[in-house]
């Protein structure tokens, strides 16, 4: 079980214990115990998975064009270039190229293309087959390329800031709400022993925390907001 789906059946829970405490009311709590955990079981984990996929592969491709770039200005060598970037990648990235030694450099660059469905990749790869082709200076021939790529590196740094900001704010003004129906139940013992009486008030609490969840559901796809060419285009 990873991260996410703990995280999940935590706010779950603690949505479920809200609305018990709020109403007093064990099946409308159960209702909420379901939803959540259905939702972030079967909605939240996997969106929140796959931009996380999209987002750290594009790091690994980053890393990759820049070390191969620089490698290859050293050692002129595609297969020495190849050699010093394997050792510098991630396991996630060893474990994909599994089974291909008896590929060649070229071949091996080319099967990549289905790794790191980037636009950014696929002119690297191109260049590449211009350089075996022509030859010439690959540090100034890939410098609009390396340009480029740092720009979108950047881009999705600042996104992931911007995200951890507004999740910070959001988690801050659910908190509040919630915290709300907790401070009713204690400390307005006496209003809340009226109110508890009505049948609005158990369905009104049960909208409330229905629209929590949708406001988690909202953020989570502001969130996802992240778009690389190339990968967009296949996903």
């Amino acid at each position: 079980m990873n991260t996410i789906t703990i995280l999940g059946i935590i706010i779950a829970l603690l949505l479920t214990i809200i609305c018990y405490i709020a109403t007093s009311n064990i099946y409308i709590s159960l209702v909420v115990l379901l939803l959540s955990i259905l939702y972030f079981m079967l909605i939240a984990t996997r969106l929140i998975k796959k931009n996380h996929e999209k987002v750290e592969r594009y790091h690994q491709c980053y890393h990759f064009i820049n070390t191969f770039v620089i490698s290859l200005s050293v050692k002129q060598s595609l297969k020495g270039a190849f050699s010093s970037t394997f050792e510098s990648m991630d396991t996630a990235f060893k474990n994909e190229m599994t089974g291909l030694e008896e590929m060649d450099e070229i071949e091996k660059l080319s099967y990549l293309s289905s790794y790191f469905k980037f636009h950014n990749y696929h002119l690297f790869c191109d260049l590449i087959n211009l350089w075996v082709e022509q030859g010439g200076n690959i540090l100034e021939m890939s410098a609009h390329l390396i340009n480029e790529s740092r720009l979108t590196e950047e881009y999705l740094i600042q996104c992931d800031r911007l995200a951890k900001k507004h999740l910070f704010e959001f988690a801050l003004l659910w908190f509040i709400a919630l915290a709300i129906l907790v401070v009713l139940r204690f400390a307005l013992a006496q209003f809340y022993n009226q109110i508890i009486k009505q049948m609005f008030y158990p369905v009104a609490v049960l909208i409330i925390i229905l629209l929590c969840l949708g406001t988690i559901h909202l953020t989570i796809l502001r969130m996802n907001k992240v778009e690389i060419r190339g990968w967009d285009d296949v996903k």
